[in-house]
């Protein structure tokens, strides 16, 4: 009871404020995302579930599988977002439960892990694993007094027990310190120039050089600094544009479940299994929808340094046999191989995977896929009237067997139901082609003839899935939003739609062929990424 009364008080010790932002009530973060001059405020942010998980095993090695470290909600669908630093009661004993459980595993192999071998007990040994354990699981240099707190908290767990024991509450203390789980956007003194003047009531701050190299490698690998970030950070190279340009290149390189979680969270994906669970989906099946996406994300855009237009174009995908039979196209027979495809399939949004998160058991997609891309890849808001019924609405408008496509020109042309699907419906449209499951047809169930021709406002006229995704890439809201969604999941938070800095950061993009990679390099480039906002008053609550 003791050891659980000491490490809880630690834990909820976040209770308490860290520089000008309380990690438990969360950044100040206003919900529609703008922030006049387009700077962040300081602020802590909470790891994500992957992200503490990857760092606890970078630390200390295999794990074993403990319960889920608590997730906090998502913003526009992203779940690496800075809002996400309360820690309520509930969440704070089940962090405790799975550091015990990862301090258990820990102590039984303390001469391995504590990498003391035979001199494992001995005062050096406490020492010099309280000094690379503590700065690894910190990312960032500690000072005297934390490793002196932490060597009298062995100390004193020692005497009253052993040296393994001791060991072992050591290491969940540091696992549930504030420092391990939080990351600190709180900036440091700069004698150097910012990109504007303060506000009323702001003080302009820049990132310490250790803030920074934690930034751009969560926001690349989800885990933290490597060795030649950490060696830029102490050398004080980090503020330079030039040298974070050169550490996003390398790094891109291991970026690959980063971007598979990007566009998966951006595009609404996360429906796939349900819907994979509605449909019967056999789980071979599933498993290869699910590995085509993971290839083709990691392939394009790491592994080629691919632009967003491959992304949504590319008539190249990779796939297992059973998925290359599924889509009806060849396949050389290895695990992972090549598919080519014709004119109807090019790009994510023609692969099974996002066709069965937005399909729906009923012969009719057309709201969904296209509510889907309106809300999520053009960064468009909906409110719906209260009280609307749409199947009775949907019931007054067209008879029981009118067409897909006679009920879209309804609900478009009606004074009420046309103002919000007079854009999404055209975008459904495009995909009527595939079927829930994502494989092509030619007409629906009731032998009526498919019909994929639309007009989308702001995009043009298509007739096609593959040809959406040509015309998507080529509109400006469409790179707008998808610029405004990879700021939002490397920063934390939404700059929102009128930044001026990401409006120029923008611009570099689309000089550079729309390179995700030239994308990247342009945000961490800008002085924005680095800036913070904030207040120069004392906060009275």
């Amino acid at each position: 009871m003791r050891r659980l009364l000491l490490i809880l008080g630690l834990l909820v010790a976040c209770e308490g404020q860290i520089g000008d932002v309380d990690p438990l009530d969360g950044p100040r973060i206003p919900s529609e995302g703008v922030y006049g001059n387009g700077r962040l405020p300081t602020r802590v942010w909470r790891l994500t579930p992957e992200q503490f998980e990857h760092e606890a095993e970078r630390i200390l090695g295999d794990l074993p599988e403990a319960g889920r470290y608590p997730a906090g909600a998502s913003q526009n669908g992203l779940s690496n977002i800075a809002a996400n630093g309360f820690v309520d009661r509930a969440a704070a004993q089940r962090i405790l439960q799975i550091t015990d459980e990862y301090a258990a595993h820990v102590e039984a192999n303390a001469a391995e892990v504590s990498r003391c071998g035979a001199d494992f007990g001995s005062a050096a040994c406490a020492d010099e694993f309280i000094a690379w354990f503590s700065e690894a699981a910190y990312r960032r240099p500690v000072m005297d007094d934390e490793r002196d707190a932490l060597r009298t908290l062995y100390d004193r767990v020692e005497a009253e027990h052993d040296a393994t024991y001791a060991f072992r509450i050591l290491v969940q203390t540091v696992l549930i310190s504030p420092h391990m789980l939080y990351r600190m956007d709180l900036g440091a003194p700069f004698d150097g120039s910012t990109t504007g003047e303060p506000g009323e009531g702001e003080r302009i701050v820049v990132l310490s050089d250790f803030e920074i190299a934690n930034l751009l490698s969560f926001a690349l690998t989800d885990e933290g600094p490597d060795g030649p970030l950490l060696e830029a950070a102490a050398a004080g190279r980090l503020r330079d544009a030039s040298e974070r340009a050169t550490h996003v290149r390398r790094l891109m390189a291991r970026s690959h479940g980063v971007w598979r979680r990007f566009f998966w969270e951006w595009l609404d994906m996360q429906r796939f299994d349900p819907q994979a669970d509605a449909l019967g989906i056999a789980p071979s099946l599933r498993a290869a929808m699910r590995q085509e996406y993971d290839e083709f994300i990691g392939r394009v855009v790491v592994e080629d340094r691919g632009s967003l237009d491959d992304v949504f174009t590319a008539t190249r995908s990779w796939g297992s046999a059973e998925l290359a039979t599924f889509y009806g196209v060849g396949h050389d027979g290895g695990e992972v191989a090549p598919m080519e495809f014709g004119a109807e399939r090019a790009g994510l949004l023609t692969q099974a995977a996002w066709l069965v998160s937005h399909g729906s058991r009923e012969d009719e997609f057309v709201v969904r896929r296209g509510m889907g891309l309106f809300l999520h890849a053009l960064c468009r808001d909906l409110t719906p009237p209260a009280g609307l019924d749409v199947n009775a609405a949907q019931a007054t408008l067209t008879p029981p067997d009118a067409t897909v496509r006679e009920k879209v020109e309804a609900r478009s042309g009606h004074e009420v139901c046309g103002a919000c699907h007079q854009t999404p419906d055209p975008i459904g449209l495009a995909f009527e082609r595939f079927d829930a499951l994502g494989q092509l047809r030619d007409a629906y169930e009731d032998g009526t003839p498919i019909d994929s021709n639309a007009t989308v406002p702001g995009i043009g006229a298509v007739s096609s899935a593959a040809e959406l995704g040509a015309q998507l890439v080529e509109a400006e809201e469409f790179q707008t939003c998808f610029v405004r969604r990879v700021a939002h999941s490397m920063l934390g938070a939404d700059l929102g739609s009128r930044s001026d800095w990401l409006n120029e950061v923008q611009d570099s993009f689309e000089g550079e062929g729309r390179s995700i990679e030239a994308l990247v390099v342009a945000l961490a480039s800008h002085p924005g990424f680095i800036e913070r906002s904030a207040s120069t008053e004392t906060r009275g609550d």
